[in-house]
């Protein structure tokens, strides 16, 4: 390399004269008209990336309307002191002024997409369509540049945000966050009273879908409306089918009690046997001194007397009385010890223990 004068002295021409060197070769440009070389032409459409409501956001990510609102007001209170001079600025704190101004703020930024037509015609002082939805409201503009609706109570006795509620839209962030702070003012109460509460500042299209949209997803409203779940049944005794026998061929029979009764000018504990026909539903009461075992065979011969000798009889045990009493249960028990079923034997009444809860067996 080092030998090769080329390399470290450059081309010869250079030594010399200016004048001396070659003449520069100039190259034709190519032809438009040679589709070898020709210029494509592009056709086509960029998206760039939509333009952010940072306002909408703000209002989709929280859930609570006062904080939100307080984000509002402080937001708008940083624009506003950016246009003044350091003195003239605003150094309160946020009182309930500021977040009114913020909640009508964030209603008069709300679109109106489904009714821009109706907000034209608004806007020009003409009037609305017959097949408008709007047009039962009578909206119109206020000062601040919101939609409120019209009506005749002008001269009312009430204030103007009663007289002329703001018109807010169906489904919007806005919408959900003031129903669900009237749904918590309220305490959870049902949707009519929340409607009217909400209808006293605000008019919402939709109202009622909106309500219940968003009250399905309040928590505390679906622990308070809940229902227990009702266990399925097991199938029916077959006496409970048994067709073409007379009323009280086949009964159950029950306690419940203890009711004080006056006799004279003392007071006695009595219990009442409740029977009842399997078949027709028919119900006999008949009153028992005790839960021993004479004063129930008076009680069932008593009813065997007027209605007729039962064939089934069904009892309930402790489970099925319905006072619930301890003495009753006891009692039943005592029953069951003695030889009650004996007794039924010589009548020849067949004699069954219905299952523990099981309160469909007659």
């Amino acid at each position: 390399m080092m030998e090769n004068f080329r390399w470290v002295h450059g081309p010869a021409f250079l030594q010399q004269e200016e004048n001396a060197w070659p003449i520069t070769i100039k190259l034709p440009e190519p032809s438009v008209e040679d589709p070898e070389v020709s210029a494509t032409n592009w056709i086509g459409l960029v998206y760039g990336p939509a333009e952010e409501n940072r306002l909408r956001s703000i209002l989709e990510r929280n859930s609570n309307y006062n904080l939100v609102m307080r984000v509002v007001s402080w937001i708008l209170r940083l624009i506003s002191n950016l246009k003044l001079k350091l003195p003239d600025r605003d150094k309160l704190r946020i009182g309930g002024k500021c977040i009114q101004c913020a909640a009508d703020h964030c209603i008069k930024s709300v679109p109106f997409d489904i009714y821009s037509e109706e907000i034209e015609a608004l806007k020009d002082k003409k009037p609305l369509k017959l097949s408008s939805t709007l047009l039962t409201l009578s909206p119109f503009w206020d000062q601040e540049g919101i939609l409120r609706v019209g009506g005749c109570l002008n001269y009312a006795p009430l204030s103007f945000d009663v007289k002329h509620p703001k018109i807010l839209p169906h489904d919007h962030p806005i919408t959900r966050l003031i129903v669900m702070r009237e749904h918590d003012l309220l305490f959870h109460q049902s949707r009519e009273s929340l409607l009217i509460s909400i209808r006293s500042q605000y008019w919402i299209i939709k109202g009622r879908v909106d309500i219940k949209k968003y009250l399905q997803k309040c928590f505390t409203c679906k622990r308070h409306t809940a229902t227990p779940c009702i266990p399925l049944m097991e199938p029916l005794p077959c006496h409970r089918f048994v067709p073409f026998q007379r009323p009280c061929t086949h009964v159950g029979l029950d306690y419940f009690g203890p009711c004080n009764i006056t006799i004279y000018r003392r007071k006695v504990k009595r219990y009442v046997l409740l029977i009842t026909c399997l078949n027709t539903k028919l119900v006999h009461l008949e009153v028992a001194a005790s839960l021993d075992l004479s004063s129930f065979l008076i009680a069932v011969a008593s009813f065997t007397a007027r209605r007729g000798r039962p064939s089934v009889l069904y009892c309930g045990i402790g489970t099925q009385i319905v006072s619930g009493d301890k003495a009753i249960q006891q009692g039943i028990e005592r029953l069951k010890e003695q030889n009650i079923v004996g007794q039924m034997v010589k009548q020849e009444i067949e004699w069954h223990f219905s299952l523990p809860l099981a309160p469909h067996f007659f």
